[in-house]
């Protein structure tokens, strides 16, 4: 279990990884890859590299929709889990790291059928 843990810290370190969790984590119905890319203005192969190293480490899952594939937060019963999830949750929203407006306005331009990967960032 400690070495689980030290990995997940590990992982966590970095920036864009802890921002994407963290995003994850406000969505738990799940991103995916175009719509993190947009939020983030980060290129595609950037947050798909970092989305398996989440995954890696048993964070988040992913669900294949097609050609589109949806990331989301594990649903872990791990009470040690759910408190690193609390706690990374917190502090992201406490320190504004979660953009919560444009993270809705990216996921409500979402169609039904599939992700808008051509969302246009404004001027």
């Amino acid at each position: 279990m400690e070495k689980q843990f030290s990995k997940i810290f590990s992982i966590l370190s970095d920036v864009n990884r802890l921002n994407i969790y963290s995003y994850l984590l406000y969505r738990p119905e799940g991103l995916y890859v175009c719509e993190l890319s947009s939020i983030l203005e980060l290129p595609p192969y950037t947050i798909s590299k970092n989305l398996k190293e989440l995954e890696s480490v048993d964070l988040i899952e992913s669900q294949r929709y097609g050609k589109y594939i949806l990331y989301l937060p594990i649903k872990s019963q791990n009470e040690l889990i759910l408190k690193l999830n609390s706690l990374v949750y917190d502090i992201a929203s406490a320190s504004n790291m979660i953009d919560k407006a444009k993270i809705d306005k990216v996921v409500n331009n979402r169609s039904q059928i599939q992700c808008q990967c051509d969302i246009k960032k404004e001027e």
